[in-house]
């Protein structure tokens, strides 16, 4: 194999090692998530608070039943999280589940007990009751 040829492959194959490393250290924060259907199943308890981390508009649309909202992309999401309990265990969802991976990470960070649930259409069509407004 020529020299150039055998250093572009040395090239790739780290890039690729690397590329793999970065994707397990992404999925380590969100390790605790739940499927929609194992979140409706079990309930959150009596420690638990679900957390809508939507916009408040979204959220009017329509939320899980009881649920608060704290906007993942407030100013002032740090701080509310921060005045969080730390005996509770918090469930969060979405739209979609990637904000509330996002969310998930910076509470867990602060030392919360975090379980990300998803988005909100699985949640719903798992059976978890959905109203509108405030």
């Amino acid at each position: 194999m020529p020299v150039r040829l055998r250093s572009v492959f040395v090239i790739v194959v780290l890039s690729a090692a690397s590329l793999v490393g970065c994707g397990r250290a992404q999925q380590a924060p969100d390790s605790v998530r739940l499927s929609a259907a194992e979140f409706v199943a079990q309930g959150t308890g009596q420690d638990g608070v679900v957390i809508d981390v939507r916009t408040p508009a979204e959220y009017e649309a329509g939320h899980l039943v009881g649920a608060l909202n704290i906007d993942l992309r407030s100013s002032t999401f740090r701080e509310q999280v921060q005045a969080l309990e730390s005996d509770k265990t918090y469930y969060l969802y979405c739209r979609t589940g990637n904000r509330s991976g996002q969310a998930a990470a910076i509470m867990r960070e602060q030392g919360l007990d975090v379980r990300n649930v998803g988005g909100l259409s699985a949640l719903q069509a798992a059976g978890a009751a959905v109203q509108a407004g405030r």
